[in-house]
């Protein structure tokens, strides 16, 4: 364990090392603390959330793979969340939270002011669980929204819920990367996403591999490249039922729209003596 990084993986902790770990965040010397698929017992978990609230130093908490894995745990989690205020990244992929245990984590991320990244992959999320979290998107007051949201493989959400998530996206956030692949997102919700990518101003990559599409939500992303503009954005559409023409148009559309705007940015950086790399880049990718 070297000063600030805290990463160990797979490991059932002893109670000497959950203190090692506890000590060195009450004496505010860790930054980011991964404890990714890591075993210890009630007592040291709530010894750990303890020494969480009040250290000053954390940044990011990885507790991946089922670390989280009951619902008095993810209540300890939620209380460290209304007293931490350093955090920006919190991690919980493969935890299953349920409906139950993202409604109280929600309640905990809503009185965070920090945190941008969320990862909430393979919870076994439900529509209901998804609005709380949508709920998080725009900033409010001193809090600030999120930027990096992660939903991947939480198959217990419908395209109906999806849809609703997509509407309150439009509605406002400040969300720049969103991974939903391996979701029943369907040809009835990408309609709805291509309403908040054309509303979005700082979405700039989304994950929709293998969620459902066919040509007519294919057609659905076609439609919205070929008309609206979009900054800096590559969507990841390998694994759905898209024709190879469909997609091979909207590859075309976009790497042109690459193209047309880069040459754009380097006559205005021309034009006002500013070096072209200076600028800000507002290409578009696409990757298949």
């Amino acid at each position: 364990m070297s000063m600030g990084i805290v990463q160990i993986t797979g490991e059932q902790l002893s109670r000497k090392e959950v203190k090692e770990i506890c000590e060195r965040l009450a004496n505010h010397r860790i930054q980011l603390l991964s404890l990714r698929g890591c075993r210890m017992k009630n007592s040291c978990y709530t010894h750990l959330m303890q020494s969480l609230g009040g250290c000053k130093s954390i940044v990011q908490l990885n507790l991946n793979i089922g670390v989280v894995r009951t619902l008095s745990r993810v209540h300890s989690l939620s209380h460290v969340l209304t007293q931490n205020r350093s955090l920006t990244s919190l991690l919980l992929h493969g935890c299953s939270l349920g409906y139950e245990g993202a409604a109280l984590l929600a309640q905990g991320l809503a009185l965070h002011p920090n945190i941008v990244s969320l990862d909430l992959g393979d919870c076994c999320m439900t529509d209901s669980a998804l609005m709380g979290i949508s709920d998080l998107l725009p900033p409010n007051g001193a809090k600030r929204g999120l930027q990096d949201l992660t939903l991947s493989g939480n198959a217990g959400v419908t395209a109906h819920g999806w849809s609703k998530f997509f509407i309150a996206l439009a509605a406002g956030s400040e969300l720049q990367t969103l991974h939903i692949d391996y979701n029943n997102i369907m040809d009835y919700g990408t309609g709805c996403l291509a309403v908040a990518l054309a509303a979005s101003k700082t979405l700039k990559f989304v994950d929709l591999e293998s969620c459902g599409l066919t040509e007519l939500g294919g057609q659905v992303l076609l439609h919205l490249v070929r008309n609206f503009p979009i900054s800096c954005l590559r969507i990841t559409l390998s694994g759905n039922n898209i024709t190879p023409s469909t997609l091979s148009a909207i590859r075309s559309v976009l790497n042109s729209s690459e193209t047309e705007t880069s040459s754009s940015s380097g006559s205005d950086a021309n034009d006002h003596g500013t070096p072209t790399e200076d600028l800000c880049h507002h290409g578009t990718a696409f990757n298949l």
